[in-house]
């Protein structure tokens, strides 16, 4: 009779008390979800739970803002009252969950969190691209649901005991009152913890805006994406200068810059007046070209290559929310990308001082881009025309035959041939530079089996791993029969050849997948090691290997060595260095992970080159206006 008692009295408290409850209930979950999330941004690789990061990394504003972002969520539920409170605390959990994956999820393709700009360009993009993002997504995610299986069910019975015996509700005004409480209060907090005079003095605790992580470990992924849509919404980006103190700590930086100097390791000039065939890969990492499986070579075409080629083995990739757009913006201008968004969209009326143009100035060059990817969404048409500033460029290819969700590598090579015979022809008796973006190797690296051309071992079949080994060999056939036509066509004779890949592919998305293969074959490497190929190929080039550690944005600066064009043109715009004359071994990374060797006085240079990058973009230093 006792237990039976006490248990009717729980029941009865229950019910009575079912609202505050409910609404702890609500706050503790999307504490738990905003820790869980903190764990995977401040992991390696976005896929494991990482708790040490926060620690690490931590500063006051972390511990008390999310605390009050989560009160001024559920603050709207307390103007409810019933069953309709409850299911607006539920809308507020959908919404609080929906941004912390797309977070994690994001980071573990770009390294970064999205900004709003990018959530409007991914919800206008091609479906298929949505669908390959979903192949991003791990097993431990699904801990960020377990709530609703407790939530949900016990709303449902309590909104139908509510619609049997109607509780006595709390009149419209106290409601009110409450929720103005709630959600006054906690915009107090977030305005006294954001404030200027706050954290002025006080950089250990300050979150600049463009640390993007940081914002959403202080304010939540909800509340990030909030201040992120109000910022774009209601006072959009409109720098356009430096003030006093940036303009002369990026003066700064260039001096040091500039003062890099080492004996030349190739001669200056080496390849002038040449033509240049550039071809950008799509995801295609170092450790695939030179190697074997199973007694096959997987590029055997680009290795033909490699007897007549500077190769450069300790290439990492650098790009940020721009993704493939950021690997063109390097390359073209030997920039880092922008901390926030794709630069193409938010900076396409720019005039940068960039590769086309230089080459146009300084070598007479004829200058043509080429990409299939028609309608993009990183702008390509646009900027390659008036930003980046080439002679002609093409992205009207027949959508023939789509791979990964592009137009294919061997359609696309098969159908710029003729492009680029007609750029020879436009160019007359002057050289021509020739850029080229290849896709058929995008993520999730699918092919039909048709088009495989490897013999793999039992244990890659069907893995991330063999799939993508298929699509490198596919992708190397495709270049190989397109430099045949270019053999036949005459246009080999006095042509440079230059292959990188955009960014890391299959240990870039996929590191919980493919790194234990490292274990059977050490050549693969893992997430923590790979880089991206960075080839020049001439007849007047004698094979060599580089081991420097670099980036994208060094590509700019080197190529123009080989042409003979001066560091004069391009030295005060330009962000990376010559490698082939310098004494200096480094690269930085999204992340802000510096690999290399350099000195305490160089790493306050090297830390904060994004953050100058960001800054000359923004504010237009360093571009040429039109």
């Amino acid at each position: 009779m006792r237990r039976a008692y006490m248990i009717e009295k729980i029941k009865v408290f229950v019910v009575k008390r079912f609202d505050l409850i409910f609404m702890g209930m609500l706050f503790l979950s999307l504490l738990v979800k905003h820790w869980l999330s903190l764990a995977y941004l401040f992991s390696s690789t976005g896929y494991f739970f990482d708790f040490t990061g926060y620690f690490r990394n931590f500063k006051i504003i972390y511990l008390f803002s999310p605390l009050a972002v989560i009160v001024l969520l559920l603050s709207f539920s307390l103007f409810f009252s019933g069953w309709r409170r409850y299911i607006c605390g539920l809308v507020s959990n959908v919404f609080f969950t929906a941004c912390i994956i797309t977070d994690f999820v994001y980071a573990r393709a770009f390294y970064s969190l999205p900004s709003f700009i990018w959530v409007i360009l991914f919800a206008n993009s091609k479906s298929e691209v949505r669908g390959s993002i979903t192949s991003l997504l791990w097993w431990t995610d699904l801990l960020f649901l377990v709530d609703f299986i407790i939530l949900i069910p016990l709303c449902l019975v309590m909104i139908r005991k509510y619609k049997k015996n109607p509780p006595e509700h709390r009149s419209r005004k106290k409601r009110l009152i409450s929720f103005l409480i709630a959600f006054l209060s906690s915009v107090l907090v977030l305005s006294v913890l954001f404030g200027h005079d706050f954290l002025a003095n006080d950089e250990e605790d300050y979150v600049p805006e463009n640390d993007l992580t940081g914002q959403a470990v202080a304010l939540t992924s909800a509340g990030f994406h909030i201040k992120d849509a109000l910022k774009v919404i209601f006072y959009p980006d409109e720098i356009s200068g430096l003030t006093e103190e940036q303009q002369q700590e990026i003066e700064e930086f260039y001096t040091w810059k500039n003062a890099d100097g080492g004996a030349p390791s190739a001669p200056f000039g080496q390849t002038k007046g040449q033509n240049i065939i550039f071809l950008q890969v799509e995801s295609l990492e170092n450790f695939t070209i030179g190697n074997e499986i199973n007694g096959q070579e997987i590029t055997p075409n680009i290795n033909k290559m490699l007897d007549h080629s500077y190769r450069f083995n300790r290439v990492y990739e650098q790009v940020k929310g721009g993704n493939s757009s950021d690997c063109d913006l390097m390359l073209m201008t030997s920039m880092l990308p922008i901390e926030n968004g794709p630069a193409f969209i938010l900076y396409e009326q720019s005039s940068f001082h960039s590769l086309p143009s230089i080459l146009r100035e300084e070598g007479n060059y004829y200058t043509a881009y080429f990409n299939g990817e028609k309608n993009s969404m990183w702008n390509y048409e646009m900027v390659m025309e008036s930003a980046i500033q080439f002679d002609t460029y093409s992205m009207d290819y027949s959508q023939d035959v789509i791979y990964n969700q592009y137009l294919s590598d061997e359609s696309m090579l098969n159908q710029t041939l003729p492009k680029v015979v007609q750029v020879v022809q436009d160019a007359g008796e002057n050289p021509f530079y020739a850029h080229i973006v290849l896709c058929s190797s995008h993520m999730p690296f699918q092919l039909p089996q048709e088009e495989w051309l490897l013999d793999l071992p039992s244990d890659l079949k069907g893995t991330y791993m063999g799939n993508y080994l298929e699509c490198v060999a596919y992708v190397d056939h495709a270049i190989g029969e397109f430099l045949d036509g270019l053999e036949q066509a005459g246009l080999m004779k006095n042509t440079m050849v230059i292959i990188t890949g955009d960014h890391g592919g299959v240990h870039k998305y996929y590191p919980q997948r493919v790194d234990k293969f490292s274990r059977e074959y050490p050549w693969m490497g893992t997430s923590e090691t790979y880089t991206v190929p960075l080839i020049f190929c001439s007849p007047e080039l004698e094979g060599r290997e580089y081991d420097l550690y670099s980036g994208h944005v060094d590509v700019m600066p080197s190529l123009l060595h080989l042409l003979g064009i001066s560091p004069e043109v391009y030295q005060n715009t330009a962000m990376g260095r010559n490698l082939f004359c310098t004494s200096r071994n480094f690269v930085i990374q999204p992340n802000g992970t510096i690999r290399g060797d350099y000195s305490d006085e160089e790493v306050k240079y090297i830390k904060k080159m994004y953050t100058y990058a960001d800054l000359l973009i923004r504010g237009y230093y360093g571009v040429r206006s039109n």
